[in-house]
């Protein structure tokens, strides 16, 4: 629908933006694909979407948020694992990881990912 349109304009827009020049963005942590963003821009949307009649999904916690729309049905159990999985990973390495110029990059923690990623 039109709404669903303009919010994946707006967070396309706001990758390109906020990702620096240069940077390649598949590997960004905040920002790239299969980053956090991805992980909470679609928990708000789920929130966006249904909580009005589910205000177990009305919390600030992005992994809470997951589990309630995963115990209403919205997120099936494998996905909501997965997501949560990764955001716990990527949220744990991007607090440990910048450039000299303070800002987040995937690459020290391309290694470690891999690694998570061959285990499943």
């Amino acid at each position: 629908d039109d709404d669903l349109r303009a919010i994946r304009r707006i967070k396309a827009r706001m990758e390109r933006e906020r990702i620096p020049k240069g940077e390649d963005p598949d590997f960004h942590l905040k920002l790239g694909r299969g980053s956090l963003s991805d992980v909470e821009w679609l928990v708000q949307l789920l929130q966006l979407q249904h909580a009005h009649d589910h205000p177990e999904l009305r919390t600030p916690s992005t992994t809470g948020a997951l589990e309630a729309a995963r115990e209403a049905g919205f997120v099936s159990t494998a996905d909501a694992q997965v997501l949560r999985e990764a955001w716990t990973i990527v949220r744990e390495i991007s607090s440990g990881v910048t450039s000299p110029r303070e800002r987040q990059s995937w690459a020290p923690a391309r290694a470690a990912l891999s690694t998570v990623a061959s285990s499943r």
